[in-house]
């Protein structure tokens, strides 16, 4: 059944450290290409009428991950010419470069998703993503729900806490404990009729606490709060996600990542799930208790001017001169 998931795993080039713990720790297989992920083809399994898959190499218990090369924050020049129109919005304005490379390397994934017909869905990590001896039979369970319930969904998160098996009511408290999830408040921040609920542990959340504003309102302070670092993509939620960011480019390269994803559910641009309990959790922030591989990188305060190439001449089209004397 995991064949059905496109996995990639975005990770900076000058950040081998990080890869080395995906490739001991991930429960996935490793696919050692290196393609355009434009022209991206491989077999992806079908999911049968029963819920299961027919896998077409024989793996049917395991998936296939890939590395996704992150772009740099520190060298978005590099990127100008494929990236002009978002770039040019932030053009000499302070930004945090590291979030920039975040978000487009994220948006490069979403796009490749929208345009490529054989991988139902994307599974995104980063590079800091950690795992349990769970989480492999976890991810399982998902796409068997999603395979059984079929629901109308664009984004799920499996993971975005810093807490392991981050569940409702978990064993674990978060690390903030106005980010747990409780029974007794649960209706408050996710619909609990539905059969996938129920059955399935994947709950629609009610995202009603925006992202981009300052004080107690933010949706930081509630249990909807996600990283972006496990998360899975339909390819209607690829496509809604990249008509979001053409709404409005501006906000998208000013606010980081995560939380822009949670502003776009607070909008309700884009309809999001979470399943609990979390198969994934997040690594590098510097409180994390558990051991770790990482420790953040991206400084949010570390805001630095947005340094590009001159942006390309508009293109001429020569006046016809044919009959002219």
């Amino acid at each position: 059944m995991l064949e059905k998931l496109d996995i990639a795993v975005i990770n900076l080039d000058r950040r081998p450290d990080r890869m080395s713990y995906i490739y001991k720790h991930i429960p996935f297989l490793f696919r050692p290409i290196s393609f355009d992920i434009s022209g991206f083809n491989m077999p992806f399994a079908s999911f049968s009428s029963d819920g299961g898959s027919h896998s077409t190499n024989g793996e049917s218990d395991r998936g296939y991950y890939r590395r996704f090369p992150a772009i740099d924050g520190l060298n978005l020049s590099n990127y100008y010419y494929e990236f002009p129109e978002l770039l040019d919005t932030i053009r000499d304005k302070p930004r945090v470069l590291g979030e920039v490379g975040c978000s487009l390397s994220h948006y490069s994934l979403w796009k490749s998703h929208a345009h490529r017909p054989k991988s139902d869905i994307l599974l995104v990590f980063e590079d800091d993503v950690m795992f349990t001896e769970k989480s492999l039979d976890r991810m399982k369970g998902v796409l068997a729900g999603l395979a059984s319930s079929k629901p109308r969904w664009d984004i799920m998160y499996i993971g975005g806490q810093w807490t392991p098996d981050y569940d409702i009511d978990g064993k674990k408290s978060s690390y903030f404990p106005f980010q747990n999830v409780r029974k007794d408040s649960l209706d408050r921040y996710f619909h609990t009729s539905d059969k996938l609920a129920t059955e399935s542990g994947i709950y629609k959340r009610r995202n009603l606490t925006p992202a981009v504003i300052h004080g107690n309102r933010n949706v930081w302070f509630t249990p909807l709060f996600r990283t972006a670092g496990a998360y899975l993509v339909s390819k209607r939620g690829a496509k809604r996600l990249l008509e979001a960011v053409e709404i409005d480019t501006a906000l998208f390269m000013k606010t980081p990542l995560d939380m822009w994803l949670l502003e776009m559910d607070f909008r309700g641009y884009i309809d999001v799930y979470d399943r609990f309990p979390h198969p994934f959790y997040q690594a590098g922030f510097e409180m994390v208790c558990e051991p770790s591989h990482v420790q953040n990188d991206i400084h949010r305060t570390d805001f630095q001017n947005v340094k590009l190439p001159a942006p390309a001449p508009p293109l001429t089209t020569p006046l016809a001169t044919d009959g002219i004397k």
